[in-house]
């Protein structure tokens, strides 16, 4: 489908919009306070004033000494994002390819990330962390908001930030109150639907209570058999207690999800010609998993000081079947199940009042247990016997640490402030590993071993601000980030078994403005990471599998630019740019220098534009506002491998969204990819060739939302 093409269909389906207002149902729960499109000027809708308070710094999003970004639900909503991947493409510097399931869902912020084991970009969710990349992947409802700060967060937030976090807030029972009902539809069957209810016993004690569904038929076809290679079936629930009284806030917050994929719709590509062949394989692919995470979360607010304590409980359990030569041949084929039971405890306290001194303090523990099964068939065609592995891996992991951030304001004159934080952190691995053969019905143990790993690190943090009231924040940032070492549960030999710990030290320089009593905000921010023993990821030799090695040195500097602008009442704009240039200063791998190469999966632009328009006071019976939304995302140039032989160019979308309200309905039709951009989402190389993943096609529908 080409432009043309994408354009009519585009004229077709917005016609059918607006003769048919009742195709399609969209839904969301309404606020006490406020509701998504509850107002007659763009500046109400899409930029009110940002007065979230980020959950540890203690101040407000914008004046916090960091590169952030803030997304509001209604911001969510404009962009039709409904997941993780798709926010990814609006923050600046962040990236998250799509795998091809929920599998894993690597991001990377500034070139830091990992594209298997742990993260190095944390994901708190109303404060329960999230450890593995397995459940990133989870679907956006009831967000109320996402705060993003990138550059590293270890001396708050501990393992897994070095590269930054994601902070996701759901919508609170003492803010929402009502019923909300959500449908939407679009072509490759794409159903979503969700049902809410916020309630209260009084005017302390409220509840939440929410549903969703969502199904995929699938962008890509099999062509070995027919069927969709890409289907997808989801639904979830949540359900929220908060009381608060006498300085007491409590909050429990319990949440489920599961998921059933077909997945990995690769294509087998000829890098010389470009050639890229259909998806053709024979043996079904597949995700599966359950994600369920429970927290209480304690608050009280003192005179002189506040206690918080957060604790946590994280359970996945999945099952992958996939095709391992994605061809209709009898060659591999991999079955693999994981479970992790997570639980952690946090304990903070700070000062309750802005004094010349704001502090905090804390300790954090944690204790994770994570069990794998990895059974791989050798087909006859790939072997002249059959036979199977079957790999079991026992591989728990606890740690404790203790941290302490203090803040000095007017520091010699009005306005300048002086922060310093350490973080001490003392972690511990283990892993027991069982390999055995199975074939002609007999099973025999190929090897087995056991090993211990302990890590610590001090991760210090000094940063320098100067604030000009309502107008400028400027700062200097200096931060250690580290990320622990662990095991590779693909290995050929000895030494591959385990990877060393990572760190760096991260510079940055940046400034906040505001004009004209907000209704121009501008962020710019300039970093360098200097970066050691970075943990990268490798194929095995055999083509079987992944690993992570250690590189010696590697550099990763940029810029990232971002403005809201309320132009007028009824028109906004909003801009998100990140520039970033990472590459190995000294890496060899093998034989093979890949010094001076750049870093794989780190885009050198993340470019998004967004601009709202809104037609209020209409006389209509039918309805009495339109808001038009149309937003520009641009991605690349970047690489698929440390050979840098594979390359994704600078490609665009454009995505869309018009929505019409009257009292408590809102009909909505959005677009993605309007101009149908053929992009690659994923490359990878195995078995000695090369596979793509095409990015989505062009697609539309509508959504209906009613609130009760």
């Amino acid at each position: 489908m080409g432009v043309g093409t994408a354009g009519r269909h585009m004229i077709t389906v917005m016609c059918g919009f607006f003769l048919f207002p009742f195709l399609t149902v969209r839904g969301q729960s309404v606020s006490a306070s406020e509701t998504d499109y509850d107002s007659d000027t763009i500046r109400q809708i899409i930029t009110e004033d940002i007065s979230v308070i980020s959950r540890k710094e203690g101040s407000q999003i914008r004046e916090i000494p960091s590169a952030s970004s803030y997304v509001s639900s209604r911001d969510l909503k404009l962009n039709t994002l409904t997941g993780i991947k798709e926010f990814s493409l609006i923050v600046p510097n962040m990236f998250m390819p799509d795998y091809g399931t929920k599998l894993t869902s690597p991001v990377y912020i500034r070139g830091v990330g990992s594209r298997i084991n742990s993260p190095s970009v944390g994901l708190y969710v109303d404060g329960i962390p999230f450890f593995e990349k397995s459940s990133f992947d989870f679907d956006f409802s009831e967000i109320d908001h996402i705060e993003v700060l990138r550059g590293p967060q270890g001396t708050l937030y501990g393992r897994n930030t070095m590269g930054g976090i994601i902070n996701v807030s759901t919508k609170s029972p003492l803010t929402h109150d009502g019923t909300g009902l959500q449908v939407s539809y679009g072509n490759y069957d794409q159903i979503r639907a969700s049902v809410s209810h916020y309630g209260r016993f009084n005017d302390r004690f409220g509840y939440a209570v929410s549903g969703n569904y969502e199904h995929n038929g699938g962008f890509f076809r099999n062509e070995y058999d027919g069927s969709r290679a890409d289907r997808l079936n989801s639904g979830g629930g949540r359900v929220r207690l908060r009381y608060r009284n006498n300085g007491w806030d409590v909050n429990l917050i319990s949440n489920f999800e599961y998921s059933d994929q077909s997945g990995y719709p690769y294509c087998l590509y000829d890098p010389e010609t470009g050639i890229v062949e259909p998806v053709n394989y024979n043996r079904t692919s597949f995700y599966r998993r359950r994600l369920a995470s429970n927290g209480l979360l304690l608050n009280r607010t003192g005179r002189n000081l506040m206690f918080t304590s957060r604790t946590s409980h994280q359970y996945s359990s999945d099952h992958q079947g996939i095709d391992q030569d994605f061809s209709p041949r009898n060659l591999y084929y991999i079955n693999q199940k994981e479970t992790q039971n997570m639980i952690s405890q946090e304990i903070e306290l700070r000062n309750a009042e802005t004094r010349r001194v704001s502090w905090i303090g804390g300790v954090f523990g944690f204790y994770q247990a994570f069990d794998s099964e990895v059974a791989m068939e050798y087909g006859q065609e790939a072997v002249p016997d059959e036979f199977t592995t079957d790999k079991f891996y026992r591989s728990p992991r606890y740690g404790f640490a203790v941290y302490g951030q203090a803040t000095y304001n007017n520091l010699f004159c009005k306005g300048l402030s002086l922060t310093a934080g350490v973080r001490y952190d003392q972690e511990y691995a283990e892993t027991s590993f069982d390999y055995y053969r199975i074939a002609a019905g007999e099973t025999s143990l190929v090897d087995r071993f056991e090993s211990r790993l302990s890590h610590n690190q001090v991760t210090p943090k000094i940063s320098l601000q100067y604030r000009l009231p309502r107008t400028a924040l400027f700062y200097a940032t200096v931060t250690k980030g580290y990320k622990a070492g662990g095991f590779n549960t693909s290995f050929e030999t000895v030494e591959e078994r385990t990877f060393k710990p990572e760190y760096s030290w991260n510079y940055e320089a940046g400034v906040k403005l505001n004009f004209w009593n907000n209704r121009l905000t501008a962020d710019l921010a300039c970093f360098y990471i200097d970066w050691f023993d970075q943990q990268v990821y490798q194929p095995l030799s055999t083509g079987k599998g992944s690993l992570l090695k250690n590189a010696a040195r590697s550099v990763s500097k940029g810029v990232e630019f971002s403005a809201v602008w309320n132009i007028v009442s009824t028109l906004n704009l909003r801009t998100d740019y990140g520039y970033t240039h990472a590459v190995f200063k000294k890496y060899t791998s093998g034989e093979t220098d890949y010094s001076g190469h750049y870093l794989p999966y780190v885009p050198r632009n993340t470019l998004s534009v967004r601009l709202d328009y809104v037609f209020s006071n209409i006389r209509c019976k039918y309805y009495d506002r339109i808001l038009f939304s149309l937003q520009y995302t641009g991605l690349g140039r970047f690489y698929w491998n440390d050979a840098n032989s594979a390359v994704q160019n600078f490609y665009n979308t454009l995505n869309g969204r018009i929505s019409i309200m009257k009292g408590r309905y809102t009909l909505s039709a959005w677009f993605k990819n309007i101009t149908n951009t053929r992009y690659s989402a994923f490359y990878f190389e195995a078995l000695g060739n090369s596979y793509i993943q095409k990015g989505r096609p062009f697609t539309v529908g509508a959504e209906l939302s009613l609130t009760i």
